[in-house]
């Protein structure tokens, strides 16, 4: 299905669609690994936040090893998706705020320019 578009998106595809890394939940059952592509309907509430998390590690690579280290960690522990979720939402809820005070001092909007910036 290809990415809704719409006029908040320039009538382009959502920018939330992206190659984003395979689920490590995914991995560590022995499911396909490689890439899966995220989606978010163009102007969904959670679009904004999927984009602000994703340009928030472009701009601060130093944190990027960490978060796929807890997914994997936590998937090769954890069985049970609902269980894997619920830990890993709190560790997303805790980066969210440092990525919205860097989106503030950047004057970063979706639908903008997503090239790094620190």
């Amino acid at each position: 299905m290809p990415a809704p578009r719409g006029p908040s998106c320039g009538g382009r595809a959502s920018a939330a669609r992206s190659r984003c890394p395979a689920g490590a939940f995914d991995q560590a059952h022995g499911r396909p690994g490689g890439t899966s592509t995220c989606t978010s309907a163009c102007s969904a509430p959670n679009e904004r936040l999927a984009l602000l998390f994703r340009d928030w590690f472009r701009a601060h690579p130093e944190a990027v090893p960490a978060y796929p280290r807890f997914k994997s960690v936590l998937a090769g522990t954890v069985h049970d998706t609902g269980v894997y979720a619920d830990v890993k939402d709190p560790v997303v809820d805790l980066v969210i705020p440092v990525a919205e005070s860097w989106a503030l001092a950047t004057s970063w909007t979706p639908h903008t320019d997503t090239s790094p910036r620190t």
